[in-house]
């Protein structure tokens, strides 16, 4: 699988250009990399150690916002667009290749600087391993699937996409209606609620921290196994 930015106009211009100076800068401890992403509303700002994929340390004026704002959810509500990539078993760096590297730990705000409307990284995928967040603004190949309902648009179509060529769940989010779909195997379900999304993100992550903490289980399981041989050995 193989990805590259192809066609003309400004924002494929922009992409390369992004692409060409990560290529030349990386944070290290003694000179980490500074990351803003700032909307038409709001800011975030990450310092990143890339050597081991880190986060030092980060900063947004939306967490003062909202610890002063006032009224329900749905006072707050907007009808915003999303496309989040969650990546599984299979790695998706050739996607990831194709955004901006973001490499920052997930956080409300940082989600929604990066989808609201009109900035450079709305249009596009998040990609997100584990508990943070990759990339931003990747660019996925659309579903050739016949059976995709003419009401359903590109972010549909590449969240499907993905999904027919590897493990991971792609979170939907529709900008003209906001209502929330999950891809994944190469079929769509749609209209998910906030108890069904809740009860999938758990299975999701649960299953990755089980997966982590067997290594370590094995690991203790054999210190204990030879630590047991040692002490047998000591009493014959």
């Amino acid at each position: 699988m193989a990805y590259s930015i192809k066609g003309k106009g400004k924002f494929v211009a922009r992409k390369r250009r992004h692409l060409r100076l990560r290529k030349k800068i990386n944070g290290t401890p003694e000179r980490p990399r500074l990351v803003v992403t700032r909307s038409n509303r709001h800011m975030v700002a990450q310092v990143i150690d890339d050597t081991v994929g880190h986060t030092l340390v980060s900063a947004s004026d939306i967490e003062a916002e909202l610890a002063g704002a006032e009224g329900t959810k749905t006072d707050k509500a907007r009808k915003v667009g999303a496309l989040i990539v969650i990546e599984n078993k299979i790695r998706l760096n050739d996607v990831i290749a194709t955004g901006t590297r973001v490499d920052g730990v997930i956080s409300q705000p940082l989600i929604e600087n990066i989808f609201e409307p009109n900035t450079p990284l709305h249009d596009g995928a998040v990609v997100v391993r584990g508990d943070r967040v990759i990339a931003a603004a990747c660019l996925l190949r659309l579903s050739d699937t016949t059976g995709v309902g003419r009401d359903l648009g590109t972010r549909h179509r590449a969240g499907l996409g993905v999904s027919e060529i590897s493990d991971a769940k792609v979170f939907i989010v529709s900008e003209e209606t906001g209502i929330i779909s999950m891809a994944e195997g190469g079929r769509l379900v749609r209209h998910l609620d906030e108890a069904s999304l809740r009860q999938i993100l758990h299975g999701i992550y649960d299953a990755q921290d089980k997966d982590a903490r067997v290594p370590l289980l094995h690991f203790k399981q054999r210190r204990k196994g030879a630590h047991d041989e040692q002490q047998a050995d000591k009493k014959a």
